[in-house]
């Protein structure tokens, strides 16, 4: 057993459940979304820029460029501009929920690219999936703001999908680099595609009168929340299985959940129950069936 792969992972998923908390009290609180994505995406190219002056030569081919390019807007726009805009309309438990469909989404998309037959116990898992996402948005309706929640919970999903499909394409550079140095230029591609939404939007003055918690708060979202958690679990998926990946990832809603409560942010609710078991369900037959065929899952 890699105990520092596992303790990666513990402390990897459980800041990203941090970060949903967070990011909802940000954005309700203390800060503009536009605000909070241009120094999100800018902290990532930070932790992930001093890569590129490693000692050792490399060299990206035309198609890798080409895909590097297709990742930065996918891991940009996709992944950090839905999450935040998704955060902004439903809550922290049911994000951090959401995002415990990450590893199956990832496996899904990783055997349609290899053209694997899916099999009944897959497809019965994802069904459960879908069924507890269904729960999480269609139950939102019954709230006040309905329409605000499922569009914040659809948000959410198209951010997962987006980072899942990262994973997946991103590979065949990561067989020929380092990881870092990948991650560095598609950041550094980020900030010069979203160059122009930072100069015509943002207003950064916000920042200059943030009280003593958001300025707590932001920095440990800068510190803590953005590249680092996404390296932690990188790092533990290189020396795990999928199945320890997929079951790492309850720490994310537990975590959320704790801090939730503990800033007054939310009230927990029976979807959320419901919504949780059924997820939890997919997500163990899905992950369970990849590893008895594939002892060798990404």
């Amino acid at each position: 057993m890699n105990t520092k792969a596992i303790l990666a992972l513990i402390i990897g998923n459980t800041l990203l459940g941090i970060n949903f908390t967070l990011y909802s009290s940000l954005l309700s609180k203390y800060i503009e979304f536009n605000l909070l994505f241009a120094m999100i995406v800018l902290s990532n190219a930070i932790f992930y820029l001093p890569s590129l002056v490693r000692k050792h030569k490399y060299k990206f081919t035309l198609k890798e460029v080409i895909l590097l390019v297709v990742m930065s807007v996918l891991i940009v726009y996709g992944k950090e501009f839905f999450l935040l805009w998704g955060v902004e309309r439903t809550n922290s438990l049911d994000a951090s929920t959401l995002a415990t469909i990450t590893p199956v989404i990832t496996l899904v998309l990783s055997s349609l690219y290899r053209h694997e037959k899916m099999g009944r116990y897959k497809i019965i898992g994802i069904m459960l999936i879908l069924g507890g996402s269904t729960v999480l948005m269609v139950e939102n309706f019954s709230r006040d703001q309905g329409g605000v929640l499922l569009s914040g919970n659809i948000f959410i999903f198209i951010s997962l999908f987006s980072s899942a499909a990262h994973t997946v394409y991103i590979k065949k550079a990561l067989e020929r680099h380092h990881f870092n140095v990948v991650m560095a230029w598609v950041y550094l591609i980020g900030i010069l595609i979203t160059a122009p939404y930072y100069a015509s939007v943002i207003d950064w003055s916000p920042l200059a009168n943030l009280p003593l918690d958001g300025v707590m708060q932001l920095l440990v979202v800068l510190v803590f929340g953005t590249a680092l958690p996404s390296y932690l679990i990188y790092y533990a998926v290189e020396r795990l299985t999928s199945t320890h990946t997929a079951l790492f990832s309850y720490f994310q809603p537990l975590s959320a959940l704790i801090l939730g409560i503990a800033l007054g942010l939310r009230l927990f609710y029976f979807d959320n129950i419901i919504g949780l078991v059924l997820i939890s369900m997919g997500v163990y037959i899905v992950v369970y069936r990849y590893r008895k065929e594939n002892r060798s899952l990404m």
